[in-house]
């Protein structure tokens, strides 16, 4: 038997927990977004629902490709939010990227919940409106949780590069986090 340590997906540390609840919930939550505003297409949202879903899954493989990639030997633990291997989640671009993608998905939602309460777009001539109605806010909500979801992935990003730099400082490393 060998003496590696076994790698986890995130970090262990306090907020790399949160960030596997919360990618994993954000991967639930846009999915059911996604699809339930397809029952008009994305149409409602200006189909800024199914873009927001597309660079978010963009995003989510991403970074996970990027943390399970193998990289040279580090002075830190693999687990240890300061490895090398979680510099993709601690990353200053990847957290303004999310709040960008939320604020998208917030767009989304608010904007198809404007258009169904003020009833500004006739999308349904002469059928039954209320299964649509109910889909397309189900999808609303859904998107406005996806939001949060990425606006709390980012803060616990930031988190994670503060328990970096503060690992970092502790063992002298003058490498920029």
């Amino acid at each position: 038997m060998t003496d590696t340590t076994k790698h986890t997906v995130f970090p262990a540390s306090k907020a790399g927990k949160h960030l596997a609840n919360l990618f994993i919930a954000s991967c639930v939550f846009g999915l059911i977004s996604f699809g339930f505003s397809m029952a008009l297409f994305g149409a409602g949202s200006l189909w800024l629902i199914h873009a927001a879903f597309g660079v978010t899954l963009i995003h989510h493989v991403t970074v996970r490709c990027l943390i399970v990639k193998k990289t040279e030997p580090d002075v830190f633990d693999g687990n240890s939010p300061a490895g090398l291997r979680f510099g993709s989640l601690r990353h200053a671009f990847n957290i303004c990227f999310m709040v960008f993608i939320a604020l998208a998905w917030l767009a989304g939602g608010i904007l198809s919940i404007t258009f169904q309460r003020l009833n500004m777009w006739e999308l349904w001539y002469d059928q039954d409106p209320s299964a649509y109605v109910v889909a397309d806010l189900a999808a609303d909500g859904a998107a406005i949780i996806e939001s949060g979801l990425l606006m709390a992935i980012a803060v616990f990003s930031w988190k994670l590069r503060n328990e970096a730099a503060w690992e970092r400082s502790k063992v002298g490393s003058v490498e920029k986090v």
